[in-house]
């Protein structure tokens, strides 16, 4: 049976809950049991929620004053950079960068490989209707002006080391200043 872990967030002062892989394998085999949801209902809903994660955080730093201009002058707090991967963490990336284009944000996917089946097709396809970028690399000024970053590249089933671009990503996300919300 997995774990939870409790920590403290010193942006925003709230108590965290993270689950670790062997107790999410369980709630997400629990949650396709019959008569359980499909993989896109479970995509829509983790999207969704990851979105509201983020405008918490991001509403939880502008409420604190710690946006003001003097403290964080380069930085876009609408602007979401968000890294998708090519499997099921990926497509709750995409949900979520549609679900922040309608609360007003201005999501970028980064999105090297692609899922090729028909619900990533119309997961792109959705995103591009809303006109946000899908870029397959990244800039190297967006890391730096974007007010947050979402890694959707891997869920809990990932195992072994990480290959290009992901493992570049990765280590631009280390070296960022930009805060970090993990999928």
């Amino acid at each position: 049976s997995g774990s939870t872990y409790k920590i403290m967030d010193p942006i925003i002062d709230n108590s965290l809950t993270y689950v670790d892989s062997s107790l999410a394998k369980e709630i997400d085999i629990k949650l396709m049991s019959s008569p359980g949801f499909s993989i896109d209902q479970l995509m829509e809903l983790a999207g969704f929620s990851v979105a509201c994660a983020a405008n918490d955080f991001l509403q939880n730093v502008h409420n604190t004053k710690l946006l003001a201009n003097n403290i964080a002058p380069n930085i876009d707090w609408t602007q979401i950079l968000i890294f998708c991967g090519p499997g099921n963490n990926g497509g709750d990336g995409l949900v979520a960068a549609r679900h922040l284009s309608h609360f007003g944000y201005s999501p970028i996917v980064v999105y090297p490989k692609r899922g090729k089946t028909s619900l990533f097709i119309n997961l792109v396809q959705q995103c591009l209707d809303l006109d946000i970028p899908i870029l397959d690399s990244l800039p190297n000024s967006e890391l730096t002006s974007a007010g947050l970053t979402i890694d959707a590249l891997f869920g809990f089933s990932f195992e072994g080391p990480s290959r290009e671009p992901f493992t570049s990503f990765i280590n631009r996300f280390a070296q960022s200043s930009t805060p970090v919300l993990s999928v």
